[in-house]
């Protein structure tokens, strides 16, 4: 991955319309809510969260990260997340400006829409506990067993209490997972709200705070009017706003608790949106007896460009991603950073446009991305399309790995055969079939350094057995943009009558136990080595995983397709190392071997 791709997003990306397909990561930001002519509860009884602004892409929670993986969609009142290929995990957040105490607020009501069954392991929404670090010790609210996939409208309610953790959250997030039964797998959100219980002596947890007084003006000096000016725009019924009058200013009087920052969102047509990343920290100034913040806002230019093939044919669907880099000289822009990443996409006609402030850019950096395409990378200044207009992309083809599958006798086709790339230690992905006419295609990416090395295709057929042979990869030398492979003929025996299959997996059980005594050893490691061919020395690889479970003494390790021999080393504090005899599918007869580890005093 790029040396920029790193770049933290620090910044919004407003996504209206259609659905658009995301890449590697990227922030959105829902549409205005304007609460003020919203009928919404005093935040005493219950906080009702903006679900449309939980947008925040988790970029390490992604596998994999391509153009067509996961996406966003707006509708009127409600947010649909899709995933769009299988086993694609994909997590959305959104910091909170304020704290939800979950004692004071324990009632959670979730509404949504979902199509089709998700990955039963994962969870559907949770949040991070204010004072932890570590997401795995977060409030864990609603299972993705629980949603009911019928694409029918539920909702759920639940008392947080049972959890039984006084805890207060600062962040929530949603998560999906897709599985096969449906694609694009959507799980729509309608309402996250946390209602209080019925307690009349419970303090008041959120205050009016002093009125604060924003001065909004444009790059001249000159005040702007019919700017909208929102606060705490993350919890709807916590929101305060108001547009500015013909002075360019507006006062707004906000709630607060004591440990949370104000955030916030100026916006007005034709400049760019200037968020509040913190209050606390904005620019101010004492008039009188009044705070005023004062904020400058920039006028709007379309960037726009085009995306075509070597045939000057439009390419839809692609990844646009703008590293931003702007003047240092800005003043009076609350929470500005100098760099910032926007993505976009490019619609049917291989268009696309993205608002940037016009003369706040200093540099704009390019990298576009498309599954089927080389990427270009980011490597040079853009800035100048900014104001001169379009900018055009040409993106070369994507190199495959292509080949026929054939009969050894008659050279006929073969369709249905599987086609896997690996090496000795790593299998790579996709995985692909062979159609009707025996014809299979892998894609190769110079981001991948995997394909880039040698490595092994393996064919199997249920009636057929398997074949395995060679791919070169480019030289060091030779560059992939001018690799050119030949298809490749793969051929496989005469068809025969199936009988019982090879096992695709070593199930290996055992008990571990004192060799003097025969008393079980409870505290015990296993780690699995592995013996390359012609060789005697036992390789130990991080990248080489295998599933184990143990209770008590007794252990399950799960060799997946050990093709070649493997050992089981056992280690206990006071005993010899032990190491069991190579384990493969050539050495075992059956695929459910048991040992018994007798172990040593050291």
């Amino acid at each position: 991955m790029h040396t920029m791709k790193i770049l933290l997003v620090l910044v919004t990306l407003l996504i209206v319309g259609s659905s658009v397909n995301g890449q590697t990561f990227y922030t959105v930001t829902a549409p205005e809510t304007d609460t003020t002519k919203m009928s919404l509860p005093e935040p005493e009884d219950e906080l009702v969260v903006n679900h449309r602004a939980i947008t925040r892409y988790e970029k390490w929670r992604v596998e994999p990260g391509d153009t067509n993986a996961v996406w966003l969609r707006f509708t009127d009142d409600s947010i649909v997340y899709n995933i769009g290929k299988q086993s694609c995990r994909s997590a959305w957040a959104k910091k909170l400006s304020h704290e939800i105490d979950i004692e004071r607020y324990p009632i959670l009501t979730f509404t949504y829409r979902t199509n089709t069954k998700a990955v039963s392991k994962y969870w559907a929404l949770w949040g991070d506990v204010v004072g932890e670090d570590d997401p795995k010790n977060g409030l864990y609210m609603v299972h993705v067993n629980d949603l009911i996939p019928d694409n029918q409208k539920h909702t759920i309610t639940m008392d947080l209490r049972k959890i039984k953790r006084k805890v207060s959250i600062d962040r929530l997030a949603i998560a999906y997972r897709s599985t096969s039964h449906e694609l694009p797998a959507e799980l729509e959100i309608f309402e996250i709200k946390f209602s209080a219980v019925n307690d009349a002596k419970a303090p008041p947890v959120y205050r009016r705070g002093e009125p604060c007084t924003f001065l909004v003006t444009d790059e001249q000096g000159q005040p702007i009017e019919g700017a909208f000016v929102a606060l705490s725009q993350d919890i709807l019924n916590l929101q305060t706003a108001g547009h500015t009058g013909v002075d360019g200013m507006v006062t707004l009087q906000p709630y607060e608790i004591d440990s949370s920052s104000m955030t916030g969102m100026i916006t007005h047509p034709g400049m760019f949106k200037m968020p509040i990343h913190s209050l606390r920290s904005a620019p101010m100034y004492k008039h009188y007896d009044r705070t005023i913040y004062p904020v400058t806002m920039f006028e709007l230019a379309d960037f726009k460009g085009r995306v075509n093939d070597m045939a000057s044919r439009p390419i839809a669907n692609t990844s646009i991603q703008m590293d931003v880099l702007f003047n240092k000289t800005v003043f009076h822009m609350p929470g500005v950073r100098s760099s910032w990443r926007f993505v976009t996409h490019t619609d049917e006609k291989g268009k696309f446009s993205y608002p940037l402030p016009k003369n706040l850019v200093k540099r704009i950096s390019i990298e576009i991305d498309h599954n089927d395409f080389e990427p270009l990378p980011l490597s040079h200044n853009a800035q100048n399309q900014l104001r001169s207009g379009d900018y055009l992309v040409t993106l070369l083809p994507k190199k495959h790995i292509t080949g026929f599958v054939l009969d050894a006798n008659t050279h006929e086709p073969i369709s249905g055969a599987r086609l896997v790339r690996q090496n000795t230690c790593h299998t790579y992905k996709p995985t692909d079939f062979s159609d009707e006419n025996g014809y299979f295609s892998f894609p190769l990416s110079s981001k991948s350094s995997s394909d880039q090395t040698d490595h092994d295709i393996v064919v199997t057929h249920p009636t057929r057995g398997t074949s395995t042979v060679k791919f070169n990869a480019p030289s060091k030398d030779e560059k992939l943009a001018s690799f050119n492979p030949r298809p490749i003929r793969i051929y496989l025996n005469p068809e025969y009558q199936v009988g019982a299959a090879p096992p695709s997996h070593l199930y290996v059980s055992g008990e571990v136990v004192d060799f003097e005594t025969q008393k079980p050893i409870k505290n015990f490691t296993i780690k699995v080595g592995l013996i390359p061919p012609g060789k005697e020395t036992v390789y130990f690889q991080s990248n080489r995983k295998s599933s184990q479970s143990k209770n008590g003494n007794t252990f399950r390790v799960n060799l997946n397709n050990p093709s070649q021999p493997q050992v089981l080393v056992i280690r206990a504090k006071g005993y010899m190392p032990y190491t069991t005899t190579p384990l493969s599918f050539a050495n075992n007869e059956s695929s459910s071997p048991k040992l018994k580890i007798e172990m040593i005093k050291d």
